[in-house]
């Protein structure tokens, strides 16, 4: 026994320099996993399904009986929607298939690039090549909304180990100019998977000046906190909240909401066809920009969509562009879907016949934005439409409500014929 113990006093002092060194080399390895950069990273075919859910609830100024008001929470709206980003080319370059903005039929698609430190930017018109597709040319805006409040620029990330930085963002769900705003970024957490927070001062802007009434509209409190996944190299999982208020035209009062909006990374795969799937999203992107290949690029699609069953919501997208079943993109192709039947519309304003010009230019603005909206004759004068839906859009009329509030919007019946 005496004979083990003297052996291992012999020893001890290598198992405690061998221990230090394990030690301060675990150590090592742990502080460059905690701190190594993190960067938008993406392979051609990869397709992440994101699930957003939105929360309104309405913010009541109650008069108590001391004096002063209290503020009251109210009616709560959620919604959700989901969203798939699919990789369709080097740098980053995505198609973004989400629900159309105008809450019509069918989704839309949207061409981006996220750069390596998650700034979303519109990838603009893909240029023709011999097989009718090619790189993009790189814009400076992007459309990369979810929802009316939650918007992929909101998620920053830095470009070393920063801990606390300032970054200029373009904030889609607000107008321009005042939607270039200034980000505040700080690393909450590190770790493989590091949590960020994000906050923005308050924005203040007119919502139309060119209205007999201006309507001021306020954004506070915004912040989101998101975490970065190492293993898919992007943003799996945000929390964003803001506290938005526009003027009431009539009583000049604020209404005011609390929104709160949670993105969760529910599915990632890899494509065992990425080019297919690649092909077919930037063909769909044509087809819905239109111009003088759209039916140079329905034709490829028709080739294309029975090979995409991996991508079921793209494959769904390109059939309907493509026209190959109900539910084109066109104005003539939705009048066609709602043939024989009643549907809903949203009046939106009603002018004398003399004004027609004028209400002319508020049809092809609503169109720019993505609505379907036209004019109706009735009697003596013109209303301004936007639909028809098969079914009350509630998304919709909000978004109408909130854009035409002096002139009340409401639905009307009507026969697509």
């Amino acid at each position: 026994m005496a004979d083990i113990f003297g052996r291992i006093k012999q020893h001890i002092g290598k198992v405690i320099l061998l221990g230090a060194f394990l030690t301060a080399a675990v150590g090592c390895i742990a502080f460059f996993l905690a701190f190594r950069p993190c960067a938008v990273q993406l392979s051609e075919g990869d397709m992440f399904t994101y699930t957003v859910r939105t929360e309104e609830t309405v913010l009541l100024s109650v008069p108590r009986d001391e004096g002063g008001v209290v503020v009251e929470r109210g009616k709560t709206r959620v919604s959700e929607e989901e969203v798939v980003l699919l990789c369709v080319g080097p740098n980053n370059e995505v198609v973004m298939v989400g629900q159309r903005a105008d809450g019509g039929f069918g989704d839309q698609i949207q061409h981006l690039r996220i750069d390596k430190r998650g700034k979303v930017q519109s990838a603009g018109p893909a240029q023709q090549t011999s097989n009718g597709l090619s790189g993009p040319q790189t814009g400076v805006s992007a459309k990369s909304v979810v929802g009316r409040f939650f918007d992929f620029n909101l998620l920053p990330l830095p470009e070393s180990i920063e801990q606390e930085w300032t970054v200029p963002i373009t904030y889609g769900a607000l107008p321009a100019p005042q939607n270039v705003v200034d980000a505040r970024v700080k690393r909450v957490e590190n770790g493989l998977h590091p949590l960020f927070e994000m906050k923005i001062d308050s924005v203040e802007w007119v919502e139309d000046r060119s209205r007999r009434t201006e309507h001021y509209n306020r954004l506070a409190d915004a912040r989101c906190r998101y975490r970065y996944n190492s293993r898919q190299n992007l943003v799996s999982e945000a929390d964003f909240f803001c506290r938005y208020a526009q003027e009431n035209p009539y009583s000049k009062e604020y209404d005011e909401i609390e929104v709160a909006v949670q993105m969760r990374l529910r599915e990632w795969k890899q494509n065992e066809r990425p080019e297919i799937i690649s092909d077919l999203a930037l063909a769909s992107v044509r087809v819905q920009q239109g111009g003088i290949h759209a039916e140079q690029q329905r034709k490829l699609i028709r080739h294309l969509v029975s090979q995409a069953e991996s991508a079921p919501r793209l494959q769904a997208l390109a059939r309907r562009l493509a026209g190959m079943e109900a539910g084109s993109n066109s104005t003539t192709g939705r009048l066609q879907r709602a043939a024989a039947q009643e549907g809903w519309a949203v009046q939106v304003a009603s002018v004398p016949r003399a004004r027609r010009p004028r209400a002319q230019q508020v049809v092809d603005g609503l169109r720019e934005e993505g609505y379907q909206a036209w004019l109706r004759e009735k009697g003596q004068y013109v209303t301004i439409c936007v639909g028809p839906w098969a079914q009350k859009n509630k998304s919709a009329m909000h978004k109408l409500q909130q854009k035409f509030a002096s002139q009340q919007p409401f639905w009307i019946k009507v026969n697509v014929r």
